[in-house]
């Protein structure tokens, strides 16, 4: 199940568990805006690069085009 929300350091550290918080952020980040279509996606659901959080609709959308950590 998929959690309300979710900080954005924490959904990267389950993509990058053997990084440090902020290595795994970064990294994530950098998936993210390597993914146009999934920017996009983003976008749409009114995501704010400045937000700590994912809300649990943008996390599904980063499974979806990243697959799952």
């Amino acid at each position: 199940m998929i959690p309300y929300r979710i900080s954005k350091t924490d959904l990267a550290l389950m993509y990058f568990p053997t990084s440090t918080p902020a290595t795994a952020r970064r990294h994530l980040m950098s998936w993210i805006a390597k993914c146009q279509p999934l920017v996009d996606a983003l976008r749409r659901e009114h995501y704010n690069h400045k937000s700590h959080m994912f809300t649990k609709r943008q996390m599904q959308l980063i499974i979806d085009y990243l697959d799952d950590p």
